[in-house]
């Protein structure tokens, strides 16, 4: 999304204008749209804050231009807690302290229905314990286990209550 915006620098623009490049340049705009809304649920609350433009493309297929499948997601929060951003491009003019009316107000700006915002959060709402099952069978330490486990209960707490 880089080179599609006309950006300078990759953490220099905002989700919402992502949203835009999409509208502009998708054949599939509705369906990317709510792929880039989830990647956008999933980012924050696996603490991945280094999503910035480069890390959102778009490919060519036989069905035309659509968002790329997504790439580069890793929990960057855990790797350099001493960046206090949650996010590498704003979502409502922030970069930090998100809740779920930022996330509801972007959904709506996409141009994505109530029911389909809804349906986002709601199927992420479950899927905190399979995450959580995930982190306890991977390859990191203890520690490092235990510090993403405490981002993503922190940012579940903050946007489900």
């Amino acid at each position: 999304m880089f080179q599609v915006t006309g950006a300078y620098d990759k953490y220099k623009s905002s989700m919402e204008k992502i949203g835009k490049a999409l509208n502009t340049y998708s054949d599939n705009t509705l369906l990317d749209k709510l792929y880039f809304f989830e990647l956008s649920i999933f980012s924050f609350l696996c603490g991945n804050n280094d999503m910035h433009l480069k890390n959102f493309s778009m490919i060519k297929t036989a069905y035309g231009w659509s968002l790329a499948p997504a790439y580069d997601l890793l929990n960057a929060t855990i790797l350099n807690p001493e960046d206090k951003e949650e996010m590498a491009l704003t979502i409502e003019g922030k970069k930090k302290r998100l809740k779920l009316e930022h996330f509801v107000q972007f959904g709506k700006a996409l141009g994505l229905s109530p029911k389909q915002v809804s349906g986002v959060l709601k199927r992420f709402r479950v899927m905190n314990k399979t995450a959580s099952s995930f982190i306890d069978r991977s390859f990191l330490s203890k520690e490092m286990k235990s510090k993403y486990k405490l981002v993503m209960s922190e940012r579940y707490e903050r946007v489900y209550g």
